[in-house]
């Protein structure tokens, strides 16, 4: 059987109302005509493209605010991986959303839990198997991916025993990141089915059996770690159907009105999710003014707080934002695609080195099997 060795090269990561309006005909853009002998046209706020086609009230903001999980802060250090060559670059389309193609799943909710790392991990793996016509509606467990993780068992061919990710707390609060996920996933640490090891987002999931932590349904084949070229990106999204990424998230920077976001600062992160797609011309109006976004466009994101959340579970994240990081793609294959995996890293916090011209590097393993 041809066997398949997948190589990651891993260069850097350490995780973890008053405004409502009475009736349709009196709202925001209508013009009043007539006042006390006198034109006068009321301030039309046309500009910004209302999830509701109007303003939340006070009471609708609050609600969207208390959807929002306590976000961790990881703070990490990220080598920029360079651009594509622009000699392979082709002509990209204004707008693109992957939910078009039919290949996203449904929103799911993370609920008191802070493993959006898993969640934005597993929405990539369901739309890969989608996109490559793999599976219908595939529906893979967020709990086996986080457990297992954080409580490694040896691989079926005996190479991973010993080697561990240390919690520093409950493992489902604990954070991660796309790039470290990367790894777990390219020792097949997920995906089973939900079934397998059911989630639950307001109680403490069941833990699962260590039996069922090679029972999987898809499996990782191929990760790419993407600079942040929004060229790059978006061929990324087109060929992968979605990308995951890390940024900061706090409700400063967040319009609900408009389900726009926009952090103007660098620094940590505390938040994982995933882009299906984007918008080259959604107004820089959409954004709060504290945001300090300049120019149109934003990317499609889809989060784990749950579909009544931001626009059904979606959000608009500005071009500009500059805490955006660890961006990656993930390719998936059925399980019974290979027999046997014979790549893999027993834990998922490497450093990087650099290497000297005409140096080389290379994996060494010793062949194991039935004969």
């Amino acid at each position: 059987m041809r066997k398949k060795i997948i190589m990651i090269t891993l260069l850097i990561i350490f995780a973890s109302c008053s405004n409502v309006y009475a009736t349709e005909m009196s709202g925001p853009n209508l013009d009043i005509s007539n006042v006390n002998g006198n034109d006068v046209e009321m301030e039309k706020d046309n500009e910004k493209d209302y999830i509701y086609g109007r303003k939340l009230a006070d009471e609708e903001i609050e609600l969207q605010k208390s959807k929002v999980p306590y976000l961790r802060e990881i703070w990490f250090d990220e080598y920029e991986f360079e651009a594509a060559d622009k000699r392979q670059r082709t002509m990209l389309p204004e707008t693109y959303d992957a939910r078009e193609k039919g290949i996203i799943s449904p929103v799911k909710q993370q609920g008191d839990f802070g493993c959006c790392w898993s969640f934005s991990a597993v929405s990539l793996a369901e739309t890969s198997m989608m996109e490559k016509n793999r599976m219908e509606n595939p529906d893979f467990s967020e709990l086996h991916f986080a457990y297992f993780f954080y409580n490694r068992v040896n691989d079926p061919l005996n190479n991973t025993g010993g080697d561990k990710n240390i919690a520093t707390m409950d493992y489902l609060n604990n954070g991660g990141n796309p790039q470290q996920a990367a790894i777990a996933l390219a020792g097949w640490t997920g995906l089973a089915n939900e079934e397998v090891a059911p989630y639950s987002p307001f109680m403490q999931p069941s833990t699962p059996d260590t039996g069922c932590a090679y029972q999987n349904s898809a499996i990782l084949t191929n990760a790419r770690f993407l600079s942040g070229n929004i060229d790059d990106m978006k061929r990324a999204i087109m060929e992968y159907g979605s990308i995951t990424i890390m940024y900061n998230h706090t409700d400063e920077y967040m319009d609900y009105n408009t389900a726009a976001y926009a952090c103007p600062m660098a620094g940590s992160t505390n938040h994982s999710v995933s882009i299906i797609g984007w918008d080259d011309n959604y107004s820089a109006k959409n954004f709060l003014p504290e945001s300090k976004v300049t120019k149109n466009g934003a990317w499609i994101v889809k989060n784990s707080w749950g579909d009544e959340w931001g626009d059904e579970g979606y959000f608009y994240l500005s071009y500009e934002d500059k805490s955006i990081k660890a961006r990656c793609a993930y390719e998936f294959e059925s399980k019974d695609k290979y027999a046997n995996n014979y790549q893999y890293d027993g834990n998922a916090a490497p450093l990087y080195d650099t290497m000297k011209e005409n140096e080389s590097l290379a994996n060494i393993y010793e062949v194991k099997g039935n004969g």
